[in-house]
């Protein structure tokens, strides 16, 4: 009677445990819409894709809320970010200081750059390496696009693909 009990309370447990993890992730199909996470932004990601809490999501800073998500399928990683207060700065300027950050030691050249964004290419230990920023302004709000926290980022053409994905947001 004991190990069917035990089964059970295993069996329940896993259970709880899915559950919670669908509540931290949510499956999408093609377009995603990030409103309701409270980014004014959609955008298209590959079929399958999954929504996902970024680093920072959540974090208040003298009165100002960050929102920041992530977009993930296999190699497919693309962070958004926005904060609660208004643009502080023109737009050149945000794209200025990704650009400043991005040349850190590790950096080599640009490979695209456009007004709004740039993908880079640094090394890292002998290995070659591609990273992206896009900003695009919306309702007065600076919305960040990144490569996520999951991007094979070693793979220029699947940042290449990210970076489109960026671009194509409204």
């Amino acid at each position: 009677m004991k190990i069917e009990m035990k089964k059970i309370i295993l069996a329940f447990a896993s259970v709880i445990v899915t559950l919670g993890l669908l509540s931290f992730s949510e499956s999408i199909n093609g377009v995603i819409d990030l409103t309701p996470k409270g980014i004014p932004v959609t955008l298209n990601a590959p079929e399958g894709a999954i929504i996902e809490e970024g680093i920072g999501n959540g974090l208040e800073t003298d009165g100002v809320m960050w929102y920041v998500w992530e977009v993930n399928k296999g190699a497919f990683s693309l962070e958004i970010s926005m904060d609660s207060d208004k643009m502080y700065q023109e737009a050149e300027e945000y794209v200025e200081f990704s650009r400043d950050f991005a040349e850190d030691d590790d950096f080599e050249d640009y490979v695209l750059e456009e007004p709004n964004g740039f993908i880079y290419k640094y090394s890292l230990d002998g290995e070659v390496y591609y990273g992206l920023y896009y900003l695009l302004v919306k309702n007065g709000r600076a919305i960040e696009f990144a490569t996520g926290f999951s991007s094979d980022d070693s793979d220029l053409e699947n940042v290449r693909e990210i970076y489109a994905a960026a671009k194509g947001a409204k």
